[in-house]
């Protein structure tokens, strides 16, 4: 099963990343199969959040151990800019996580980037 949702999370990157200003937190190093941060230059997270949430896309802000706080010590550890680390959403995937769901994402994510 984390093979699955790992794939699914790749696919996810790689579609997304496909999408203007986007970049990835962590990319190249050790990961949870089922969690992705990813931001868009330009998008605070908060905003992103909340368009998402209007299309039944559910993703959080920030690093896990700091959400909801203004600044990510995780984040600025990894050598992440602040003005960055303002724009990283945390996508997790799960048992339940499928192609079609990654697909709907897809969608939305490029309605509430693309303006639409």
């Amino acid at each position: 099963e984390p093979k699955r949702i790992e794939a699914l999370r790749d696919r996810l990157q790689t579609q997304l990343l496909a999408l203007p200003k986007a970049f990835v937190v962590g990319r190249d190093a050790p990961r949870l199969p089922n969690t992705l941060a990813i931001g868009f230059l330009g998008m605070p997270a908060t905003a992103l959040v909340e368009a998402l949430d209007q299309r039944d896309v559910f993703v959080a802000t920030g690093a896990a151990c700091h959400a909801g706080h203004t600044a990510s010590p995780t984040f600025a550890a990894m050598g992440i800019d602040p003005e960055q680390a303002r724009c990283v959403i945390r996508i997790s995937l799960g048992a339940a996580t499928t192609d079609d769901d990654v697909d709907r994402a897809m969608v939305a994510f490029g309605a509430v980037l693309r303006g639409a």
